[in-house]
């Protein structure tokens, strides 16, 4: 049985995960100097767009690019959760 995240892996191609995070990175690196949070669902609506599937695999990816190239910490809230 596979994994959530290699079933996801499967989907995409190293390429097209790669092109994704990317675009992910800079789309929260351009919302940065906003008042307002980055919601999920902006996320998949302006950058994923059908790979919305993928979301979490992404985002993962996408965090560890910020840490490392950028070092920036991108954090995720829940709902409950407020700032």
């Amino acid at each position: 049985m596979m994994t959530s995240q290699s079933a996801q892996e499967s989907h995409l191609s190293s390429q097209e995960q790669q092109n994704l995070i990317n675009d992910t990175v800079l789309y929260i690196l351009s919302q940065d100097n906003t008042k307002y949070a980055i919601k999920r669902r902006d996320t998949v609506k302006n950058v994923l767009k059908t790979h919305g599937r993928n979301c979490n695999y992404i985002m993962d990816g996408a965090k560890r690019v910020l840490k490392e190239v950028h070092a920036e910490q991108f954090l995720r809230l829940t709902a409950a959760a407020k700032y």
